[in-house]
């Protein structure tokens, strides 16, 4: 989810289903989500949202890697 100050809500930007539970990489799949007012703002907020199918009783690491495709108009 990407989020930006001076909005109330925010916007979903990637997603994915049904992860094989032997995975220790994922790539997540982009929605087609507007992201002009975002890009535009001085700053913007990515928050990640999990849900386990089990109870998880030890701490996972997340580390992201994010990459934006700009496009501009002149």
């Amino acid at each position: 989810f990407i989020s930006t100050s001076g909005m109330d809500n925010e916007t979903e930007i990637a997603f994915l289903d049904n992860i094989d539970p032997n995975a220790t990489t994922i790539e997540l799949i982009p929605t087609n989500a507007n992201l002009d007012q975002y890009i535009k703002s001085s700053s913007y907020k990515l928050r990640t949202a999990v849900v386990t199918r089990q109870v998880i009783t030890e701490d996972i690491t997340v580390k992201t890697k994010s990459t934006f495709r700009v496009t501009a108009n002149l």
